[in-house]
């Protein structure tokens, strides 16, 4: 739970809080599911601990950025990227362990209200780009790359032509791979 308080603050610092929930939350789900766990108990402190990491740059949160033009306005001298860093350092270390050893005991206990625990199915495109590893490589090769881990749905070859993904298919720079799969 550290860790992740951690990491949900620190890419908040560059990346808008919302994408970075969205981008934690399947996997917090999916933890909650196999531990047992109301997801509330780490979702909340995430939440949160990415509203802390947002306030560390000028970029991290939309709220800075009034500020930053506002005193712009007013004459005064203008923020930098990082200014805001120490204070809200010194705020984000006491507020992070605060969020991990108080936050969750106050937060009123919920049943687990999903109980479907068969596997989540997420997608993903990878552009093939050229030059690189994959261009001109067959689907068999790619999968062999992966330890046979990558489960190719479709490969797009431009927009509304798809190839289906037997193994002797050829990839090629400009295609999309569509992947299919699961956490575990």
């Amino acid at each position: 739970m550290l860790l992740t308080l951690v990491v949900g603050a620190g890419l908040s610092a560059f990346v808008n809080n919302t994408p970075v929930v969205v981008l934690l939350l399947p996997i917090l789900i999916g933890v909650s599911l196999r531990t047992g766990t109301a997801a509330s108990d780490s979702l909340m402190p995430m939440g949160l601990a990415t509203l802390v990491g947002g306030m560390a740059t000028t970029i991290g949160t939309s709220t800075n950025l009034p500020v930053v033009s506002v005193a712009a306005d007013m004459g005064l001298r203008r923020f930098r990227m990082f200014d805001f860093f120490v204070p809200v350092a010194i705020a984000a270390a006491t507020g992070i362990v605060y969020l991990w050893l108080v936050a969750p005991r106050l937060l009123p206990k919920r049943e687990i209200q999903l109980q479907d625990t068969s596997p989540r199915i997420f997608t993903a495109q990878l552009v093939i780009k050229e030059g690189s590893f994959a261009d001109g490589k067959t689907l068999a090769e790619l999968r062999e790359k992966s330890g046979d881990a990558m489960q190719v749905a479709h490969i797009q070859r431009r927009p509304g032509t798809r190839i289906m993904p037997l193994a002797d298919a050829a990839v090629k720079a400009g295609d999309r791979l569509l992947i299919k799969d699961t956490l575990s």
